[in-house]
């Protein structure tokens, strides 16, 4: 709890007391080191006069300490739904996001998953030997479909090979594409980045949008 005191503030202000309730729930569990709590701000005003409480909204957060999100750990704010985004108006990862877009939608043009939709929500995977398999399996359905790769290209996948519904899991539900290298890269790398922003753990769900 915090007092505001001193000279150089009002009367008003001096009489101002916040105060910061952080309940605590489950804490400390798994690799990744995962808690919970919920935090409540509350103001509380007494002067002369009319005085009162003020309680502000509580906002729930999840905080980890995961080794494959960096040293440091983190929290995130539970109210807010994971989301990556990528747009097809942004030329370093246009073609990734017209693949994406493609897949979502059941485009006649899929391969191997011709006029499937492709899931939009997806779930993290960290499994190393589980995002190999999905991108051998997917690989394989490049070289498979083309016969040889073209200069400049790379096999773009979806869903991502980081994720439990990637080419490995299910029997072709999944397409591939060859696309622009430097934008499979970027694509890729942006997601990994978006991965430790936002805090993304092994089995979190969230929402892959194109705009």
């Amino acid at each position: 709890q915090i007092r505001h005191s001193g000279s150089g503030l009002s009367r008003a202000a001096r009489d101002v007391r916040l105060g910061v309730v952080a309940a605590l729930g489950d804490g400390g569990r798994g690799r990744e080191e995962v808690s919970t709590a919920v935090f409540r701000p509350k103001c509380t005003i007494s002067r002369t006069g009319p005085s009162g409480t003020a309680r502000g909204f509580e906002q729930g957060f999840r905080c980890d300490s995961a080794p494959y999100l960096g040293k440091a750990g983190g929290l995130h704010l539970r109210s807010r739904p994971w989301t990556f985004q990528l747009k097809r108006s942004n030329a370093a990862v246009s073609q990734a996001a017209a693949h994406i877009l493609a897949a979502q939608k059941g485009a006649s043009n899929l391969y191997p998953a011709s006029g499937r939709k492709l899931p939009k929500v997806l779930s993290r995977m960290t499994s190393k030997k589980g995002i190999d398999a999905n991108r051998a399996k997917a690989k394989a359905a490049c070289k498979r479909k083309w016969k040889t790769k073209p200069k400049g290209k790379d096999c773009d996948e979806y869903p991502f090979a980081s994720t439990n519904q990637g080419a490995a899991k299910v029997y072709n539900k999944f397409s591939v594409r060859y696309i622009d290298n430097k934008q499979n890269r970027k694509a890729g790398s942006r997601l990994g980045a978006w991965y430790k922003s936002d805090r993304i753990l092994n089995g979190d769900a969230f929402e892959v949008r194109v705009k």
